[in-house]
């Protein structure tokens, strides 16, 4: 059973990149509203006894076959009918494809299709509520989870792990590394 706040029904999205394109739901309605073509942010209504995050992560698993955890919450964005709770979540494994409870109700008058969305293409793409604006914030926060950090001699890769990079003249010391967020950033080369 799904938990209300307020009267209002609570759902939980899980905001996820692979590489530099967003996975959204792109959903068709010939009835009901909204009509026509659009695209969400994959997630779905809390459960009973269930925290938010792991509903999120719950949701996009089940709509996507995507593994994937949270790094971050978001937002509590009220819209009327219902409240949800926005969050950004690191990708593990899977392929992005149409699962669970919408591969079963899929239709040509009720249809859902999983798709991967560069970032830079967002501004094109048809997301109601908060989702553009949050899939466009949390895009430029990312380095701070994932340390997409560099120096004159490369790029370090950190994904809450450490990577020691060298270059013909310098090698990354882990004594000059601070930890920001649970991400490595270089601080200084000897």
């Amino acid at each position: 059973m799904v938990i209300y706040e307020d009267s209002k029904r609570v759902c939980a999205r899980a905001i996820c990149f692979i590489d530099d394109k967003v996975i959204l739901m792109k959903r068709h309605r010939e009835v009901g509203q909204p009509l026509g073509d659009y695209y969400v942010i994959p997630g779905g209504g809390v459960e009973e006894g269930e925290e938010k995050e792991v509903a999120a992560i719950r949701e996009l698993d089940e709509e996507t076959c995507v593994k994937a955890e949270i790094l971050e919450f978001l937002e509590r964005e009220d819209y009327g009918t219902g409240i949800c709770y926005w969050y950004l979540s690191r990708y593990i494994s899977g392929e992005p494809e149409l699962g669970g409870e919408e591969k079963e109700l899929n239709s040509p008058e009720n249809h859902y299709e999983v798709v991967t969305v560069p970032v830079e293409d967002i501004d094109s793409y048809t997301i109601p509520g908060h989702g553009k604006k949050l899939v466009k914030n949390a895009y430029k926060i990312l380095p701070l989870f994932f340390g997409r950090y560099t120096n004159n001699c490369g790029t370090v890769f950190s994904n809450h792990k450490m990577y020691v990079i060298t270059c013909e003249h310098h090698t990354v010391d882990p004594a000059l590394v601070i930890v920001i967020t649970g991400a490595w950033i270089i601080c200084n080369t000897i």
